[in-house]
């Protein structure tokens, strides 16, 4: 009878060490993989979103989608961009938010870099199925600036498509916080941490400026590009007709 052979015990735990071994050297390579691929999802959200945005300035005369229309910002009944070319992205709502966020657990409401933000206002049209989503609208791309008070003057506003401004520079859309954007100034600072939640009520560039992707956003441009941009070169994007680049406060 030929004699039977079987695991030591020893060999049974040099096997599960070096399977375990192998699974903690794959599951960050697996992690990155995973995050890349989302990442290569959300930039192809913003492509759609920009296109749509501009399938419907060319419907309208050149004239770039307000962030909110009808009513204010508080009183009224209004829609948000999202909305306004819903038509254009054939309500596919799912991109509107970046695959690395999660859904909120509000109805209205603020998100953060890996929450999405939530529009179902009561004061926004078709509150009822409301919006959740995670990109962000440059403000100073408004058709109507007057109907805003921030923003430091009607002249620095990209209004039109047709508007002289560097096209592969100037962001449409972004990673962001809120629905309906800011105002970035040259001046506005990188928050500590990347705590945005500390400047969210202050429209500025601490509504992008958010650690999405590695301490980077996606923004999509006014020429049709989206790219993934480092927090630090924010400050050199032309976020209106009269910005300078530069460094960073």
């Amino acid at each position: 009878m030929r004699p039977r052979y079987a695991f030591t015990l020893i060999e049974l735990l040099v096997v599960i060490s070096i399977i375990a071994l192998l699974i903690a050297i794959l599951l960050p390579a697996l992690a990155a993989s995973r995050d890349s691929a989302r990442a290569l999802q959300c930039n192809a959200n913003l492509h759609s979103l920009v296109t749509a945005w501009h399938n419907y300035s060319a419907d309208h005369k050149g004239n770039n989608a307000a962030s909110w229309t009808a009513g204010g910002v508080l009183t009224g009944v209004g829609r948000y961009w999202t909305l306004e070319l819903e038509e254009y992205y054939a309500d596919e709502r799912d991109i509107l938010a970046c695959p690395q966020t999660s859904p909120p657990d509000y109805e209205y409401g603020l998100g953060d870099a890996a929450t999405a933000w939530a529009s179902h206002a009561p004061h926004a049209e078709d509150s009822e199925a409301g919006d959740i989503g995670s990109y962000t609208y440059n403000n100073y791309m408004e058709h109507n600036p007057t109907a805003w008070p921030y923003g430091g003057g009607k002249e620095k506003f990209i209004s039109s498509i047709d508007d002289q401004v560097p096209t592969s520079e100037t962001p449409v859309l972004a990673d962001g916080i809120w629905v309906d954007g800011g105002w970035p100034n040259e001046t506005d600072i990188l928050l500590p941490d990347h705590d945005e939640r500390l400047g969210a009520f202050n429209p500025y560039i601490g509504r992008y400026a958010i650690d999405r992707h590695k301490r980077a956003v996606n923004i999509a441009f006014l020429d049709g590009s989206v790219r993934t941009t480092p927090l630090s070169d924010l400050w050199q994007q032309r976020w209106h007709k009269q910005w300078q680049p530069h460094d960073g406060p």
